[in-house]
Parts: C-alpha cells; sequence; structure tokens
C-alpha cells in the first residue's frame, strides 16, 4: 500500500481509530477506579455548581458524586480523538505492511489448498469468491503474524493516549475532591477536610511506592487539567497521585484486552457489507482472463481488493468503534467505582476519627469550634472531647462548648488535657495553667502537676524547680512541704541541684529541720552537709557526739581533748583558757618559789 493511500485512508478512518483505544482505556480505568478516583467539571461547565453539594444528605453524597463522574467522563471522552491517534500509530508501525504480507500468504494457501475447479469457479461465481474472499480474511486477521502487530498497536494507542487520559481523570479527580469539599464543608467543617486531605495523600502515596511495577514514575498534573475553582496544596496532590496509579495501570491493561475484542468484532463482520469487493470482479469481463489463468480463478483480484485501502480502513475504524464501544459500556461502571471508593476513602477517614465525624452533625458549638481549630490542632481537640467523655459524660460536654469552657481549656497547651484527665478537674487544669503558662507542658511531663498543689506554689518557685534540667532533682525538691521546698528553692543553683542530686525528700526535710532547730544558714549548713558526705540526720548525730565529748564535768578543770565534731560552740575554747591560765600562775609561782629558796640559801652561806 502506497503513502498515498494511507494518508487518504487517514482522512477517513482518523475518527474511526479513536475507539479502538477507548476499550482499553476503560478496561483499565475499571481496575484503577479501586483508587479514589473522582470526577470532573463537565457538570460544571454545563450549570453544576458545587455549593449544591454542600447541601446533600450522608445518603445521597455516593449517587451524587457518581451522578457528577458520569457527567465528567462522558463530556471528556468526547474529546479525545482516538481515530488519529489509530491512524497515527498504524502508519508509524507500519501495519499496512504486514497486513499486506499475511493477505499474500493466506492466497498462496488458498491457491495450495482448493482445487482447480473451486478456484476457477469463483471467477464466474459471486459466492464462490466472497466464500474465498470471508476465508482469506479470516486467515489473515487470525494469523500469529498480524496478532503480534496488533498487539503491538495496541500498546503504542495505549501508550499515546495515556497523557490524555491523565488529563481526564485528573479533571474527574479534582472535581469530585471539590463537590466532597463543599459537603464536608458545610457539614462538618473546612479544617477537616484538610486532615482528610492530608491522610488520604500519605495513604496513596504509600500504597504507590510499594505498588508492584511502580516503574511509571511520578506524573506531573498541570493546572490546566485540574478544575478552574482550583484544588491548591494538597488536593493537587492527591490528584496527582490518583493520575499517577491510573497511569500506572494504563500500559499494562489496556493492550491485551483491545487485542481480542478487536479480532472477534472484525471476524464478526466479514461479508459483503465490510470487505469491498467490487463487481467487476465477476462476470464477463473476467471470461477471457479465466480462459487463459482460470487456474487462479478471482484470488488475484480477491488479494488486490483486500490490500487495497477501503480494506485497510475499514479494519482501522473496527478497532477505533472497539475501543468507542467499550468506552461506553464501561462508563457507568467507571462511575460508579470512582463514587464508591470516594465515599469509602471518606468512612474511612470517619471510622479513624469518629468523634470529629459526628459531633460536628450533633453540636453546632462543636462545629463552631472545630471551623475555627487549625489542622495540627485536630489531635488535641479530639483528645480533650475524648477526655469529656470518659471523666464526664456527653451532658458535661455540651455543658462546657455552651458556656465556653471546652473552647477555654482548647486554647491551653495540650497538657492541660492530660491534667483533666488525670484529675477529672477542670479548674485545677485551668489554675496550672495559669501558674505555669507556656511551660505546662514541660511541668507535666515532669510530673509536677500530680506533686505541687497549684494554689501553694508560685511562678518563680517553678520556673526554678525546671531550671534544674534534672528529673530526680526536681521531683525530690517538689515532693516536699511548701514551707520547705521554698527555702530550699531560695538557694543558689548549684547547691540546690546538688542537694536534689544527693538527697530524698525525707533526708531534704531533715535538713530544713536542722537548720532551724539550731537557728543557722540553711545556705552554710548545706555546704557543710554537702562536704562531709554524710546525710543531715548522720551530720546532726555526730556533732552532737563531738559537742557532748568536748564539755568536762561540772567541778573539773581538766585539759579537754578538742571535739571529734564540727565546733558549733565555745565551750572547747573556754575550757581551753581556762587550763592555759591555770598552767601559767602555776608556772610562775614556781618561779617565785625558786628565787625565794636561792636568795635564802646564799645569805646562809654569807653568815
Amino acid at each position: 500500500m502506497e503513502t498515498g493511500i494511507a494518508v487518504w485512508s487517514s482522512r477517513t478512518g482518523h475518527r474511526a481509530t479513536a475507539q479502538f483505544m477507548l476499550l482499553p482505556l476503560s478496561v483499565l480505568l475499571v481496575a484503577l477506579a479501586a483508587l479514589l478516583l473522582p470526577a470532573d467539571p463537565a457538570r460544571a461547565q454545563e450549570g453544576y455548581t458545587f455549593e449544591e453539594c454542600s447541601a446533600l444528605e450522608p445518603a445521597a453524597l455516593q449517587a451524587e458524586v457518581e451522578a457528577l463522574a458520569l457527567d465528567v467522563l462522558n463530556n471528556e471522552r468526547t474529546g479525545i480523538d482516538v481515530a488519529a491517534v489509530v491512524q497515527q500509530q498504524w502508519i508509524l508501525l507500519n501495519v499496512d505492511v504486514v497486513l499486506d504480507a499475511e493477505i499474500a500468504r493466506a492466497v498462496d494457501a488458498v491457491m495450495v489448498d482448493e482445487s482447480y475447479w473451486q478456484r476457477f469457479w469463483s471467477g464466474w461465481s459471486p459466492q464462490k469468491a466472497e466464500e474465498f474472499t470471508e476465508e482469506i480474511a479470516a486467515e489473515v486477521l487470525m494469523s500469529a503474524g498480524f496478532g503480534a502487530k496488533l498487539e503491538e498497536l495496541a500498546g503504542a494507542i495505549a501508550a499515546e493516549l495515556t497523557a490524555e487520559l491523565e488529563a481526564m481523570a485528573a479533571q474527574s479527580a479534582s472535581s469530585s475532591l471539590l463537590c466532597l469539599q463543599e459537603y464536608v464543608g458545610q457539614r462538618y467543617a473546612a479544617t477537616l477536610f484538610d486532615l482528610f486531605q492530608q491522610e488520604v495523600s500519605a495513604d496513596m502515596a504509600a500504597v504507590a511506592d510499594n505498588a508492584e511495577g511502580n516503574a511509571g514514575g511520578d506524573v506531573a498534573v498541570s493546572a490546566v487539567s485540574v478544575h478552574n475553582k482550583a484544588l491548591t496544596g494538597v488536593g493537587v496532590i492527591v490528584v496527582s497521585q490518583i493520575v499517577r496509579r491510573l497511569s500506572v495501570q494504563l500500559s499494562k491493561k489496556i493492550a491485551g484486552r483491545v487485542v481480542g475484542r478487536i479480532t472477534g468484532r472484525v471476524l464478526g463482520r466479514l461479508g459483503s457489507s465490510f470487505i469491498p469487493v467490487a463487481g467487476w470482479l465477476i462476470g464477463g469481463g473476467l471470461i477471457a482472463w479465466d480462459l487463459i489463468e482460470g487456474g487462479k480463478g478471482a484470488l488475484p483480484q480477491i488479494e488486490e481488493a483486500l490490500q487495497g485501502p477501503e480494506f485497510e480502513l475499514a479494519v482501522q475504524q473496527e478497532v477505533a468503534l472497539a475501543v468507542e464501544e467499550g468506552l461506553t459500556e464501561q462508563v457507568h461502571e467507571i462511575a460508579t467505582l470512582i463514587a464508591a471508593n470516594m465515599v469509602a476513602e471518606w468512612s474511612g477517614f470517619c471510622a479513624r476519627h469518629p468523634l470529629l465525624c459526628t459531633l460536628p452533625q450533633e453540636n453546632g458549638d462543636f462545629r463552631q469550634v472545630l471551623a475555627t481549630t487549625p489542622v495540627d490542632g485536630l489531635d488535641n481537640l479530639s483528645a480533650l472531647v475524648q477526655v469529656f467523655l470518659d471523666q464526664f459524660d456527653r451532658e458535661t460536654l455540651d455543658q462546657s462548648l455552651t458556656t465556653g469552657l471546652f473552647e477555654q481549656l482548647l486554647a491551653l497547651p495540650p497538657a492541660a488535657v492530660t491534667i483533666l484527665q488525670r484529675t477529672g478537674s477542670a479548674e485545677l487544669a485551668m489554675a496550672w495553667a495559669d501558674l505555669a503558662g507556656a511551660q505546662l507542658d514541660e511541668a507535666v511531663d515532669a510530673g509536677l502537676d500530680e506533686l505541687l498543689d497549684p494554689a501553694t506554689s508560685d511562678a518563680d518557685e517553678l520556673e526554678r524547680l525546671l531550671a534544674l534540667n534534672d528529673m530526680a532533682a526536681i521531683q525530690a525538691l517538689a515532693a516536699l512541704p511548701a514551707s520547705q521546698r521554698r527555702a530550699l528553692t531560695a538557694l543558689p543553683m548549684a547547691p540546690l541541684r546538688a542537694l536534689g542530686n544527693t538527697f530524698t525528700t525525707a533526708e531534704l526535710a531533715d535538713l530544713v529541720a536542722l537548720s532551724r532547730e539550731q537557728d543557722e544558714s540553711l545556705s552554710e549548713l548545706a555546704a557543710a552537709v554537702l562536704e562531709s558526705g554524710l546525710s543531715p540526720a548522720q551530720w546532726a548525730a555526730e556533732s552532737e557526739a563531738a559537742r557532748v565529748v568536748s564539755t568536762p564535768p561540772p567541778g573539773t578543770i581538766d585539759a579537754v581533748s578538742p571535739p571529734v565534731g564540727p565546733a558549733t560552740d565555745l565551750s572547747w575554747r573556754q575550757n581551753s583558757v581556762i587550763v592555759a591560765s591555770t598552767l601559767l600562775m602555776g608556772f610562775l609561782a614556781l618561779c617565785a618559789f625558786g628565787i625565794v629558796v636561792v636568795d635564802v640559801v646564799k645569805r646562809r652561806q654569807r653568815k
């Protein structure tokens, strides 16, 4: 077949080709719809407003999304020129060359298999000529050579149409998400839809990354492919991942599904209405020729007709029509799967967040709170609701929403919810928030809410305790009675940390008590006790023992051994002075006595 014939056939067969491809597309989309594939803006283009979705009842959501998806798919399908793609790939792959070769081979087979008289008779009998023509055409279409080429053609068409299908899927997905956004925003809150998008995006990305055969890479979704109401941010990511799934599936599914359908369709159309056998093949015009070469009968004319542009065009048209028919058959199922999977995603989200999906519909105050809560605050919101239901009841929760207490607690750091859960007291949680301020989470992590009473504590004391940055020291000091704790936390940070790391709560209490009993500086006493390596009780006992040993019995002035414990009074020093004075007086008396004796001896010698 010459290039001119191919070009001519492309004109008339341009539209027909399109249908061949859409069959595989539809088959593929069915498999893909298991994704969450939503629908497109077709209805929006015809006056549909997504605000209509906001008025839906839950039971009607799936039906509305399905109807929207169906309209979108039907609208977008018309924009795919399957015939042009089929004709283009037919030429690029030289399908006509393979077709002509298989026709020639089939004609040769008839020449060998049929008798001379059967062949001769085909030149005179229209019925016999038609029989040979259909036999040859069937052999060609069922041949391994043409079947392999048809598979190659189907794969090429699938690859060519993938980009157009991705755009169609993007339109469909964006429209469905916009419908769901309106629905969720009205019945729940826009914040909830944002969280839904984030979770769906993360789940779909994980599935796509782990899916077998995910060699297709990322799919870039153009802004033109997304509905003009503009899904942005995470919404575009969700659409992209839906299209990515579709793209991954297309190249695997289309080619194999098309070949069998196309072959069966063309074989079913065999006959004079499909295969052009010119009238001049039969009749007087052939008599002279048949008398000379009657052994070939009508086979040369049959071969020429089948290798002509009419038969080639007819095959292309059947390929395209098969695709179109397949799409028409599948589009309703695709729309159903789109809606079913989208609603399933939303149902799954609500199963993970039951309170966020039920309370907004039952309590308007909660819906208002939800609407003003950022996405990153929804976990805290859910936790607070759960605490109210666990610690109190639904009536208490509703009252807190009416009075504004719930919103006040929600505005506090997340640790306030922990305090409420531990104590069941909203007042205590609020008091702790007032006391700790921005350090509330840190205070709760350290367990101070279980050790301190906010009514008997102050912010400075709490700040100094947390500044220790040592859990053991913090808890040992925090467990003290308020007056003892305040006395110790007034100490410099270094000795305070050392005391907390060294002594138990009971030993710290002993230290404060000892300081008060002896009326000594707590700072100096703490330094002496830490230096000794003893506990406050041991240190006090040894000090008392040393004091007793260093004190002489009443009425004696004997020398006293120095105390073995720390000198905490003046008794030993006073005794030392008395002993020293006594010894000095004795020495002086002895000296005076010696002088007197010497003087007496000298006088006697003179006499």
